[in-house]
C-alpha cells in the first residue's frame, strides 16, 4: 500500500511510524521517503488497520 504522511519530516518520525506499523504486523516491511513523505508499506493486515496504528502515534496517513 502507499500511503501519504504529510507530518513526516525526519528520521524519528520515520521510526515511529515504522514501529506502529509493525506492532500491527510484525511483518511488514516500510519504506518511507521523506522527500514526497510516502510510505510504501508491504503487510498483510488492512489499510484502515495500519492507518489506525499510524493515528495512534500521532501522524496522519492518507491512501496516495
Amino acid at each position: 500500500m502507499k500511503l501519504q504522511a504529510p507530518e513526516m519530516v525526519c528520521g524519528g518520525c520515520v521510526e515511529i511510524i515504522t514501529q506502529a506499523v509493525i506492532s500491527v504486523d510484525p511483518a511488514a516491511k516500510v519504506m518511507a521517503d521523506l522527500e514526497t513523505k510516502t510510505l510504501d508499506i508491504e503487510t498483510q493486515a488492512s489499510t484502515i488497520a495500519i492507518q489506525e496504528a499510524i493515528a495512534q502515534v500521532g501522524y496522519k496517513a492518507m491512501i496516495a
